[in-house]
């Protein structure tokens, strides 16, 4: 073998690991991103519909007075921090996540009766 083939090979060895390990690290920082999006419905309207891989805090003000503010944390996870309504029952339904919706007994839903709000976690899969 003459010193070019040497580092020819030398040379096709080193890119494939770079890209190897290049398409390897691309992949790994899309893949930690929930996906897909929550639908806030008032008195049977969408009201608003939010992506689930940004985190945030959205109230809806009702003209009634009304008041519902739901969370979506950095992990995906979405509740409903605070709500106007006297039995809090919405807050207490807890945290849909991609984790526990099959198990959760309004699955990805979490229901707010008094203010008419439905709040709709839909995961893309």
């Amino acid at each position: 073998m003459k010193k070019r083939d040497i580092l020819l090979i030398v040379g096709i060895l080193i890119l494939a690991a770079a890209l190897f390990f290049g398409v390897k690290y691309l992949a790994g920082n899309g893949s930690t991103a929930v996906k897909g999006y929550v639908s806030v419905t008032v008195n049977s309207r969408e009201w608003v519909r939010l992506p689930l891989d940004e985190p945030t805090t959205y109230v809806v003000h009702q003209t009634n007075g009304a008041e519902n503010t739901i969370t979506i944390d950095e992990n995906g996870e979405v509740y409903i921090s605070h709500a106007s309504c006297d039995n809090q029952d919405c807050v207490e339904q807890g945290h849909v996540t991609e984790d526990n919706v099959e198990t959760r007994v309004l699955m990805n839903q979490i229901i707010c009766l008094p203010n008419n709000v439905v709040v709709t976690v839909m995961f893309d899969k």
